[in-house]
Order: structure tokens, then C-alpha cells, then sequence
């Protein structure tokens, strides 16, 4: 029962999860739990993993290589440390050689860029989980360097985001060396990361966050608010970090900074306009600490903010009411609307619609729609989202002739059974196996007789997917003809390869962002690897009939991924120069 619980679970969270881009933009800071093996199960796991690792050098991509090496690095830390550094060091080796390789001249190197600093962060992001120094060194071997023309700017900027981050998590061990990662970054200036920096070493050390905060409460002195939004919004955002954790003499100072840049400005121009309204946007929180720590200065800024106010625009002017008028009623809201006209008023009716429909008044919401929005577009938009939150109700209470009257409105076979196989999920979790299952069935009846093409295909394996812990014999009946019909679609995909877009790139599989196929496949990754923890032996057996080797070898991967630790989750296709490369962690 401990199980079944368990994977009805798992299933709940999968049916929320959907293919897209999931890019690591930030540095990981846990490493996925999950329920441990058992010991003839992780057995047989590493053992394909080692299996894999064996054929990583018929990879013909570079960046199929990477990743796969550092995919295994990762599952390997716990079990063998030192094969795992050494495939971390063999991942990053050949990351700076493709760096290296750069083509700035190419007129698409922001793309080749960009894969390459999504390969480098997920490098570093497995890394960081268990040696953040390490990752640091990995970090800055790899440093890419931006082009001359600015297209690639963006490197510059992000590359002391990424320090910060995984100084946060060397804190943990080393808070000195934190403080002196941390001091090397202020001269660029105060920013998010090191606001977020100084709250975790606070945490582990406050002796040595106070040292960092006065520093940085300096800087903030030396700093051009005046002319720099950015600089300004991120010294505004340090009055978060508040006494008793701040130093109170030293947070009156910075209060007192802020205010002086604050009155010194007069927006007579875009530039000292666009600063003034971001300084009042931030006065409407900090007022309270701006009225406990410097009284005095409070009516100076009440009487700047009303000036600054002038300054607005209908539309800011607009959304500054109308967020006041939020906490409001209905009538409320409806009394701005004779304040402007055309599509600001438009937009402050549909607020007012939201707002009845919220509070339980779905009739009234209704009706103000049919009164005040002509526009039918935005009329059925506003309906179609009243219907989904309504749906969304629906599924969380399990009404199921409700959810089954709302699905009936959608015309995506995909959203439908997305969201019969989310009800069925709920069911399960209450403890009715049987009406969920009956629920799963007639969502098999609805997708099978869906026209053939991607959409048939992924709400077939999602639905493969709602049925393994309910009834695994129906999903392996699923996917077993599934991967004879991958098998044909790759193959006739390379055999077009180029006629109309790119399916192959040094040999080897790749799709074009967004592919149907590609995400097709990304899906059944994603089903295979639930279907590991069920039988192990079945899932390896339906993923050895793969035919595409590099595919074969990423199904492999994430079933060895899932069985020893790594949450399941989906999969989307990643960068790779012009293409797409399916071999993800």
C-alpha cells in the first residue's frame, strides 16, 4: 500500500508537468531525494549506467558527450567519487574546447552561444551539489567571452550571478571564503545575488554578514543612484535585509543614502523619470522602516512621491489605482472605469469581471462582461479563463460530471486528457482506484479515436503515464507499439533530413526547437523512466528497442537517472549549435 501511495503521488506531480524548456537558469541548491532502490534494482542500475558510460565515446556530437558525461558524474558522486570527479573533469575539458571553437563571426552566435552556457550551467549546477568550490573551478575554466558586438553582452552580466550563487551554497562550509567571493563582486555593485548572498551567510555566520553588509551599505554610498536603475532598484531592495539581522546604526545610514538619492532627483527627462518612478514603486514598501528609522525625512518623501506621481502615464496612473482598488469591491473597481477610456478602460472592466467571478459572484462577472467589453475576442477569453479556473475547482474538489461538462468546451485532445487524467489522479489519491481507472478508460476511448499526428501521440503516453500506478499492464500495452512508431517517424525523418529542416547534425539526432517529434520522444523519456520504478527489466527491455543509438542511450540514461534518485520529470530538447540534441541528464 506504501508503494501504490507512493506512485500515485509521483503521478500527481507528473500531470502537472508538461514538455517545455527547462533550461537551468540558476544554480541547483538540493540534491533530488527519492525513494531508495532496491539493492538488486540499483545494482542493476549502475550496472547500466556503466553500460552507458561505455559508449559515450561513439557519440559523435561534443555536446551529446557533455552531457551525458556529466549526467553520469552526478549519479556516480555518492557511489564513486572519484570516477565521478574525473567524468566532471572529461565533461568540462571538452566544454572549453567547444568554447574555444567559437565562431563569432556566424550570424547565429547568439544561439550557438546560448546552448553552450545552458550545457556549461547544467555542468555546474550537478556539480554544485556536492563540491560548490568545484563547480566554482569548473565555472570559471570554462569562462566564455562575449563578442565584440554586443550580441553576447549578456555572458558578462550573467557570469557574477552564477558566482554569487554557489558562493551562497560555500558558505555552508567556508563562510570566509564566501565573504571574500562576495568582496570581489561589490566593486561591480550591489546587486540581487549579493543581497541574496548576505542573507544566507547571515545565516551561518552573522559576525562576518555584518562585516559584508557595512561594506556594502558602503558601496551603495559610492554608487551613481541618480542616473543607474539598476544600481538604484537593487540598493532600494537592501532595506529587505532589516535589523536585528542589519546593524541599526549602519541601516539608518543607508536609509538616510537612499532618501538623499531619492530627493535629488527632479524627473524632468525619460531617463531621471523612468528612475523616479522605480524609486516610487519601492517607496510604497519601505515606507514603515523609512518612518521608524528617519521620521523626520517621511513628509519630504511624501511630498517628492506626489510629484513623481505627475510624472505617470494613463497606464501606470491606471494600475496604481486600480491595484488600490483590489482591496476593494466590485463597485470599487467599477468607479474608475468613467476615468479613462478605450483600452485602459477596457482592461479595468475585466478586472471588475475577475473580481465579482473571484469572489464567488459568477453570475454578476458574467454580466459585466456582456455590458461593458465589445470586444468579442477579449469577451471569450475572459470566459474561456473564467471556465478553466472553474475547471481547475473542479479537479481539486474531484466533481466529476462538473470536470466532465468543462472538458466537453475544449477542443485540444491533449488538454483533454491532461485534465481527465489529472481528475483520475485526484481519484486515485482519495483511495477510489475504481473510478479512476473508469475515468482513465474513457480517456483512452477519447485519444484513441483522435486523429493520427503529435497530439494523439502525447496524450497517449500521458495517459501511459496516469495508468502506472492505477494499472501497469495498460501502460506497457501503451508504449510497446509506441516505440515501433518512433522508430519510423526517426527514421523517416532522417531520410528528409534538410529538405525542410534539420533532423540530423554530425550523424546524430536533433529537432528543431519545439518539434513535435522531438517532444514526442522527450515524453516517452519521461514515460520509460516512470516505468522503471515499476519493472525495471520491462522499461530497459522496451528502451533497448530504440533504434537510433544516441536516442537509445538517452532513454537508458534517465531510466538509470530516475531508478537511482533523480526525481522523474520531463524532458525537452536542448540547443545544440543549429539544432536541438535529445540527450538531456
Amino acid at each position: 500500500m506504501t508503494r501504490w501511495l507512493a506512485l500515485v503521488a509521483l503521478l500527481l506531480l507528473l500531470l502537472v508537468v508538461l514538455p517545455g524548456s527547462a533550461s537551468a537558469q540558476n544554480v541547483a541548491v538540493a540534491v533530488p531525494v527519492a525513494e531508495k532502490p532496491e539493492p538488486a534494482i540499483e545494482k542493476k542500475a549502475v550496472d547500466l549506467l556503466q553500460n552507458i558510460s561505455e559508449q559515450i565515446g561513439s557519440l559523435h556530437s561534443p555536446a551529446n558527450r557533455v552531457r551525458a558525461e556529466s549526467a553520469i558524474a552526478g549519479l556516480l558522486w555518492t557511489r564513486d567519487e572519484k570516477r565521478s570527479r574525473a567524468l566532471f573533469k572529461s565533461a568540462a575539458d571538452d566544454l572549453a574546447e567547444m568554447i574555444a571553437n567559437i565562431d563569432y563571426s556566424d550570424p547565429e552566435i547568439y544561439q550557438q552561444v546560448s546552448s553552450l552556457n545552458q550545457l556549461r550551467q547544467e555542468i555546474v549546477n550537478r556539480m554544485a551539489q556536492y563540491d560548490p568550490e568545484a563547480a566554482l573551478s569548473l565555472l570559471r575554466a570554462t569562462r566564455m567571452q562575449p563578442s565584440g558586438d554586443g550580441r553576447t553582452k549578456w555572458i558578462a552580466d550573467s557570469e557574477m550571478s552564477m558566482e554569487l550563487q554557489l558562493a551562497g551554497l560555500i558558505a555552508r562550509q567556508n563562510p570566509a571564503r564566501t565573504l571574500e567571493l562576495a568582496r570581489a563582486a561589490l566593486p561591480r555593485g550591489v546587486s540581487y545575488p549579493l543581497i541574496s548572498l548576505l542573507t544566507n551567510l547571515q545565516q551561518k555566520d552573522p559576525k562576518l554578514a555584518e562585516s559584508l553588509y557595512k561594506e556594502m551599505v558602503a558601496q551603495v554610498k559610492d554608487e551613481d543612484l541618480d542616473h543607474n536603475y539598476e544600481l538604484a532598484e537593487a540598493a532600494w531592495n537592501l532595506l529587505n535585509f532589516q535589523p536585528p539581522q542589519a546593524n541599526e546604526d549602519v541601516y539608518r545610514e543607508l536609509i538616510g543614502t537612499l532618501i538623499n538619492a531619492a530627493l535629488s532627483i527632479t524627473p524632468d527627462n525619460q531617463s531621471s523619470i523612468n528612475i523616479a518612478q522605480n524609486i516610487y514603486n519601492q517607496l510604497q514598501s519601505a515606507m514603515p522602516q523609512i518612518e521608524k528609522y528617519a521620521p523626520a525625512r517621511a513628509t519630504a518623501l511624501r511630498q517628492w512621491s506626489q510629484n513623481a506621481e505627475r510624472t505617470f502615464d494613463p497606464g501606470i496612473r491606471m494600475y496604481q489605482e486600480l491595484n488600490r482598488a483590489q482591496n476593494g469591491t466590485v463597485d470599487d473597481i467599477l468607479a474608475l472605469a468613467p476615468r479613462y477610456s478605450g483600452e485602459l478602460q477596457s482592461q479595468i472592466y475585466q478586472q471588475a469581471a475577475w473580481k465579482a467571478f473571484s469572489s464567488g459572484d459568477a453570475v454578476r462577472a458574467r454580466q459585466i462582461l456582456n455590458d461593458f467589453i465589445s470586444d468579442p475576442i477579449q469577451r471569450r477569453q475572459m470566459l474561456a479563463s473564467f471556465d478553466s479556473q472553474s475547471m481547475e475547482a473542479a479537479i481539486s474538489e474531484t466533481r466529476i460530471d462538473d470536470v466532465r461538462r468543462l472538458v466537453g468546451r475544449l477542443k485540444s485532445i491533449e488538454q483533454r486528457i491532461q485534465i481527465m487524467s489529472r481528475l483520475a489522479g485526484n481519484l486515485a489519491a482519495k483511495g477510489d482506484k475504481k473510478a479512476a481507472l473508469n475515468l482513465l478508460n474513457e480517456a483512452r476511448t477519447v485519444a484513441d479515436s483522435a486523429p493520427p499526428g503529435p497530439g494523439q501521440m502525447s496524450a497517449q503516453l500521458l495517459l501511459a503515464r496516469s495508468f502506472a500506478a492505477l494499472d501497469p499492464d495498460q501502460t506497457f500495452g501503451i508504449v510497446q507499439p509506441f516505440i515501433a512508431r518512433i522508430n519510423e517517424l526517426t527514421a523517416a525523418a532522417a531520410v528528409i533530413d534538410g529538405f525542410d529542416t534539420r533532423y540530423l547534425s554530425e550523424g546524430e539526432w536533433v529537432a528543431t526547437r519545439y518539434s513535435n517529434l522531438g517532444n514526442v520522444v522527450s515524453n516517452l523519456n519521461l514515460t520509460l523512466a516512470l516505468l522503471a520504478r515499476l519493472d525495471f527489466d520491462r522499461a530497459r527491455s522496451l528502451a533497448d528497442q530504440i533504434q537510433r543509438p544516441e536516442l537509445r542511450l538517452t532513454a537508458q540514461l534517465e531510466i538509470a537517472r530516475t531508478t537511482l534518485g533523480g526525481e522523474a520529470r520531463s524532458f525537452s530538447p536542448t540547443l545544440s549549435g543549429r539544432g536541438i540534441v535529445m540527450i538531456r541528464e
